[in-house]
């Protein structure tokens, strides 16, 4: 093993990794030379605390300890394709060559719009954090609301895991939902394995078009049945 990687918060269960465990991480890899490489796009997307843990919080800068976040998640960016890397001392030289063929692309205003979301967008963060927050209450409680639905609980990103009783081909369940009852998810199975019999919801919307949506799918679930 040459690098450990993984997301926290995660994307679709909302899993985060918590002090001891990041610590644990760090020991592990420090002591059997193997790097790290956390990704941390959902750092601030979080409901129980602050901010997530982050390795930057434990690691020293000669550590193997490599850090991703980005800007399409907490100033809603997505689709801009603009983050960053964090990377021990040392490193430079070899990020100086891979960035003339990856980052050099990057539009002037493109640019401009991160630094921008640096210095002036803490309020959007905020709002943003409190919609999701918002909306996850809705689709959780909804979803509790259904008798044949399990939600996972989740305390980060902006999704919602729930599984359906009797509902084993999730593929087929979600592909139903978009034609009988205008919802979009994703199915469990497109997440690898542990997650063949969930479901992903965004919840990353207005408290209306929630509800409307859980009007919805709250009858889908009721009367599904595997083709």
């Amino acid at each position: 093993t040459k690098l450990i990687y993984f997301a926290s918060p995660a994307n679709p269960t909302g899993w985060m990794l918590e002090p001891p465990q990041a610590q644990d991480l760090l020991d592990f890899a420090r002591q059997n030379g193997i790097a790290i490489l956390a990704d941390e796009v959902y750092h601030r997307l979080v409901y129980d605390r602050p901010v997530a843990v982050s390795m930057l919080e434990i690691a020293r800068e000669d550590d193997p300890v490599f850090i991703v976040n980005s800007f399409s998640k907490s100033w809603a960016m997505t689709g801009w394709r603009m983050g960053w890397l964090i990377y021990p001392a040392g490193c430079s030289d070899a990020f100086e060559k891979l960035i003339q063929f990856s980052t050099s692309g990057g539009q002037a205003f493109l640019q401009h719009g991160a630094i921008a979301a640096l210095r002036d967008g803490e309020p959007f963060v905020r709002h943003f954090v409190a919609r999701c927050r918002a909306g996850r209450d809705i689709v959780n409680a909804r979803l509790a609301a259904m008798p044949r639905a399990r939600v996972v609980p989740n305390s980060a990103s902006f999704y919602s895991m729930f599984e359906v009783e009797g509902m084993a081909d999730t593929l087929q369940f979600c592909k139903r939902a978009v034609t009988r009852a205008k919802i979009g998810m994703a199915p469990g199975i497109a997440f690898g394995k542990g997650a063949e019999r969930l479901v992903r919801i965004c919840y990353a919307k207005s408290p209306e078009l929630l509800h409307a949506a859980m009007d919805r799918l709250a009858p889908f679930v009721a009367d599904y049945r595997e083709a």
